[in-house]
């Protein structure tokens, strides 16, 4: 039999619509607000996936809401959130040993759209602390806890999760410890030393303008 030269039944039209945007269980959302909401010193670990979901504006939303700084994942994270935002502390350098050094004076991660981790040469250790709480969210379900272990995964839209996070995080019981506003945000970002660990590209050389001359 050539299967390249066999007749089949195919008939060549457009496959059915895909619903490509599944919600995330409410009972996994109200968890994680809970979680989120009680923490003292939450962190967002922001990867490309945010960015291929369109949710970067939803990101900053929770990031404000719970008065969280945002770091992006090692590799993948130029998209996801606005490089002069004040909650914004930089991208992790990709060891397992850097991102335990950024991440340590936190106690509740929460990781949306990212690779956890990919690192640029492995080393032993957990980038988490034994008594950190990770939350992960992803729409894909591979991505859940793949290299290490979190205590709460999420599969499903990064937007919709993102949005229903920050909906279940206003209204929960457990609401956000006292943040300040925006303003004085800025200002302690502005006098703040970026936390440990956490990569910064070094700066573009200053583009010099050349005028060419014909030759006499």
């Amino acid at each position: 039999m050539d299967l390249m030269t066999e007749p089949c039944d195919d008939s060549g039209g457009a496959p059915g619509p895909v619903a490509a945007r599944p919600a995330p269980e409410a009972e996994a959302i109200a968890r994680a607000a809970s979680l989120l909401g009680g923490a003292t010193a939450p962190v967002i670990v922001a990867g490309d996936g945010v960015a291929r979901a369109g949710a970067p504006r939803e990101l900053v939303a929770l990031a404000e809401l719970l008065g969280a700084a945002v770091h992006g994942e090692p590799i993948h994270r130029r998209l996801s959130v606005p490089g002069d935002h004040p909650l914004w502390r930089g991208g992790l350098y990709p060891t397992a040993t850097a991102v335990a050094k950024a991440l340590e004076r936190f106690d509740v991660v929460l990781i949306v759209g990212a690779n956890a981790f990919t690192w640029l040469l492995p080393r032993p250790g957990s980038p988490f602390g034994a008594s950190q709480r990770v939350v992960q969210v992803d729409d894909d379900a591979r991505e859940i806890g793949r290299s290490y272990p979190v205590t709460l995964g999420i599969v499903g839209d990064v937007r919709a999760a993102l949005s229903a996070l920050a909906r279940a995080v206003g209204s929960s019981k457990t609401t956000p410890r006292a943040r300040p506003p925006a303003s004085a945000w800025r200002r302690s970002a502005a006098r703040a030393p970026r936390t440990p660990g956490a990569w910064r590209p070094p700066p573009m050389p200053r583009a010099t303008a050349c005028r060419s001359r014909r030759s006499s």
